[in-house]
């Protein structure tokens, strides 16, 4: 038996030899795997009002003290939409931009920044303390900024990166919370010049993990706005916005979560007699579930899953054929339309 040549990096493959039928179609690397790279199609125009952008409608949330039905996703439209006074430049990336009417994006120093917060009359900072970075450092001047104004501010403390998405739901929560309490505070006291509520967002640039908090709620909070969308509108409206690759993955495993969940509790909206039970979800937090309890039909046998205290788990007889199905079922899933080849 003829052993493989020798290279520095280990043996040769054996598409390598002359001798092969066959040819690899790119060069091997010797990396660990990774997941497929994502990839945001640049936005034409993003100065200009040329570039159509459906929001959709904003989500009504099932818990009444979240739910943002009384702002309008036109007004949203049109700010997006709007165009650019002057070109980006690289100064802008110290300010904040309007992500939204009632959701700003900036950094750190825009956060403390008392004629900022004053003339652009924000009620609330929400800070993203990203990993490696000391809290008392990205909270003591936004703390004290809000307090000598008398506005709210609030952190949520991330401690890894990948640890991001599960902060993703609580900052959507803590920005509606606030967003309905002043809008009741407005309604209940018409003549006290109580403002609406508005939110800056920051973490240390304000162009990563602020950026990708913003993107979130844009995911849960509009119905036509997937994770690709949120992160083009984010970036129109803060250039500087730095998606990369563990946060782009992240948005797009929040957004099937999302959308998952949503289709959760418009199949429960829409069955007649349903009943609805509190429920808490290790991801999503206290929310609500829907269903129908179907009555039982007499002479039906209904079998029990419970035997002498313990529970049975039910079988599910396995035929040899069934798995030749799904075997080929999923190697057509794997291959077909499949346009690269990895040998020729």
């Amino acid at each position: 038996m003829t052993s493989l040549p020798f290279s520095p990096l280990g043996e040769t493959a054996m598409s390598d030899h002359l001798d092969t039928t066959h040819s690899r179609a790119q060069d091997y690397v010797f990396r660990m795997p990774t997941p497929p790279r994502i990839v945001i199609p640049p936005i034409t125009g993003w100065n200009h009002v040329d570039t159509e952008w459906e929001l959709g409608s904003i989500v009504s949330q099932p818990d009444a003290a979240t739910n943002i039905d009384f702002l309008d996703a036109d007004d949203c439209k049109q700010l997006i939409m709007a165009k650019s006074t002057s070109s980006w430049n690289y100064t802008n990336r110290r300010e904040a931009q309007a992500i939204l009417p009632f959701l700003y994006l900036g950094p750190y120093a825009v956060a403390r920044n008392k004629a900022f917060l004053q003339e652009e009359k924000i009620t609330m900072v929400l800070g993203i303390i990203p990993p490696n970075v000391n809290p008392t450092t990205l909270t003591v001047g936004p703390s004290k900024a809000a307090n000598e104004l008398g506005i709210l501010s609030q952190t949520i403390m991330v401690s890894q990166d990948r640890e991001l998405i599960s902060v993703f739901p609580q900052a959507s929560r803590t920005i509606n919370a606030h967003l309905r309490e002043m809008h009741n505070r407005a309604v209940l006291n018409p003549q006290g010049g109580i403002p609406e509520g508005k939110v800056l967002l920051y973490c240390s640039t304000g162009c990563d993990h602020s950026a990708g908090v913003a993107a979130a709620y844009l995911v849960e909070n509009f119905t036509a706005v997937d994770y690709i969308k949120a992160c083009q509108i984010c970036s129109k409206r803060r250039f500087c916005c730095s998606f990369e690759d563990n946060l782009k993955q992240s948005l797009r495993s929040y957004g099937d979560l999302v959308a998952a969940k949503r289709s959760v509790l418009d199949s429960g909206r829409a069955t007649s007699g349903e009943a609805v039970l509190p429920v808490t979800n290790p991801f999503f937090g206290n929310g609500t579930q829907t269903f129908a309890p179907q009555p039982l039909q007499p002479n039906v046998h209904v079998p029990s899953l419970l035997l002498n205290g313990s529970r049975m788990k039910r079988g599910r007889e396995v035929d040899d054929d069934d798995m030749d199905m799904d075997q080929e079922q999923m190697d057509e899933d794997r291959f077909t339309n499949r346009e690269f080849k990895p040998f020729s």
